[in-house]
């Protein structure tokens, strides 16, 4: 699935999906403290649509939401995975990058920098801070 951007993203956003506010937030964080095994991936997919949109969450909803997540033992389960990269696939921002350039290999434009964002052991992560210091120089 394709998805085409016209605009960068602005630092003012409004909210993508009006029906989704702190409230309707509220159900699902009770839901996954009072019962994780019933938190569906439907569930976590309309969480996640929730944590993308500012508007939606308050900050202490998204910190109680991810303890939770933490503390449930879900965080790791396939149902919320899935969940999450669903949301994630769809609000992507996919990187146009003209055929020529792409395949000539000239003026590169795109670096792509992978990393897990973590290994759990308290070390210092590289490949998020050549990231962000690529991203800061212009890279895309």
């Amino acid at each position: 699935m394709e998805i085409q951007v016209d605009a960068v993203p602005t630092a003012v956003h409004t909210s993508t999906h009006p029906q989704h506010t702190p409230e309707t937030f509220k159900p699902l964080l009770s839901k996954l403290i009072s019962s994780p095994s019933s938190f569906s991936r439907s569930d976590a997919v309309l969480a996640f649509e929730h944590l993308l949109d500012p508007t939606s969450t308050y900050p202490s909803q998204i910190g109680s939401f991810l303890t939770a997540l933490h503390l449930s033992g879900r965080e790791a389960d396939d149902d919320v995975l899935a969940g999450g990269a669903e949301v994630l696939r769809r609000h992507a921002i996919l990187v146009d990058v003209p055929p020529e350039q792409a395949a000539s290999g000239k003026d590169r434009v795109v670096v792509d920098i992978v990393g897990t964002g973590g290994d759990g052991h308290d070390t210092y992560n590289v490949s998020t801070t050549a990231a962000i210091v690529a991203a800061g120089a212009g890279a895309r």
